[in-house]
């Protein structure tokens, strides 16, 4: 389609509302925290690791593709939104005393590093946000299997109900922290690459939106290191 200028900047916002919701990112989120929470853990993993993936699909398949002026037009808004709502979601997953609400803004702030990574709009930041988007969907099948296997043994979600299961659930202890290692994007796990790569994609459009990611990443250090210490 050869759509004018004037037409993709407001035809953008149309369809990007559809994928922002989809994922989600701030303030189209408000769903998700609930629904994460509430839903069983089977289906929390379906909607974490594939359904919430479809919103960036639809960005690079259809918004991209039919829309590319308009969203070059639009990126640094984008952008800014993006990374503003994942630092949000970093510090509300902070708060949280239940492990599995905080497992869900976990998830919404590693997806708004991802569409901030999109509309970096270079090779870096695409590359990086395809590849985590599959790094990020077995990350978050692991975590609520955790939360899953957790609440099976102590019937809550509940971090004051979890305190010193390393002595119960050894190997599951260990378990965990080869996740977390994964969550925080230590080198040598997973999720690194990917992180790396759209860190590099933002440095390239603005050298501080990649300093705003590397404070994402100090953020998810602190709060899942904590969640760690609170339930083991």
């Amino acid at each position: 389609l050869d759509l004018p200028m004037d037409v993709q900047a407001w035809l953008f916002w149309a369809m990007f509302l559809a994928f922002a919701i989809k994922m989600p990112i701030f303030p189209f989120h408000s769903w998700q925290p609930e629904t994460y929470t509430m839903a069983p853990t089977q289906g929390t993993m379906v909607l974490s690791a594939v359904m919430g993936k479809m919103g960036i699909y639809g960005i690079v398949v259809f918004l991209f593709t039919i829309l590319p002026e308009g969203s070059a037009h639009w990126r640094h808004w984008v952008v800014g939104l993006s990374l503003f709502g994942a630092l949000y979601a970093a510090v509300i997953a902070f708060r949280q005393d239940d492990f599995k609400r905080l497992v869900a803004y976990s998830s919404m702030s590693h997806m708004g590093l991802m569409c901030a990574g999109l509309f970096a709009l270079n090779t870096y930041g695409i590359s990086g946000a395809l590849y985590q988007t599959f790094a990020h969907g077995v990350l978050m099948v692991c975590l609520f299997f955790i939360v899953g296997m957790m609440h099976q043994r102590t019937g809550s979600h509940h971090f004051a109900q979890m305190g010193g299961l390393k002595t119960a659930m050894p190997r599951l202890a260990l378990l965990f922290m080869l996740v977390v290692a994964n969550a925080i994007s230590m080198p040598l796990t997973q999720s690194f690459p990917g992180e790396w790569l759209m860190f590099t994609g933002l440095w390239r459009m603005q050298p501080w939106l990649a300093l705003a990611g590397v404070a994402l990443i100090v953020l998810g250090a602190i709060y899942m290191l904590h969640a760690y210490q609170r339930v083991l």
